[in-house]
């Protein structure tokens, strides 16, 4: 039984997938390109829950800077308290409008709205990438 599913392993292995096939290259590879995305982390960012006049709790994220090339990333270092301040205006209003400490967060819309907010304050941001969300009720 294991030889049988060994083989039936090993034979899904040598199937062609997306242009790629096992021990050897196809006419059809993607090519690589020289240049790779470079990431520069962020301090996270805390913006209040504000409903109904009162704090109804606290929005957390950690966050990471996608930029194209060396010297970009660089940059956003460089202009790192410009978009953290971005950052914190853009997560500030999406908690006034979208956010509960008893709900989940729509991580899709934030990311959007986090990437618009930060691309706007520095272009060589390629896109703002969640890496830890909460939300919680105060106190906890």
């Amino acid at each position: 039984m294991r030889t049988l599913m060994f083989t039936m392993m090993t034979g899904l292995a040598a199937i062609s997938v997306g242009g790629w096939t096992l021990g050897e290259v196809s006419a059809t590879a993607p090519v690589l390109s020289d240049e790779v995305p470079h990431f520069v982390e962020m301090e996270p960012v805390s913006a209040p829950i504000i409903g109904s006049g009162r704090m109804d709790g606290v929005l957390q994220i950690g966050l990471v800077l996608e930029a194209g090339t060396a010297a970009d990333a660089e940059r956003l270092r460089d202009r790192m308290p410009a978009l953290r301040d971005a950052s914190f205006l853009s997560a500030l209003e999406f908690s006034r409008l979208h956010a509960s400490g008893y709900m989940p967060v729509d991580a899709v819309e934030l990311g959007q709205r986090l990437t618009e907010a930060v691309k706007e304050a520095e272009p060589a941001v390629q896109q703002v990438l969640i890496v830890q969300l909460s939300a919680f009720p105060p106190g906890v």
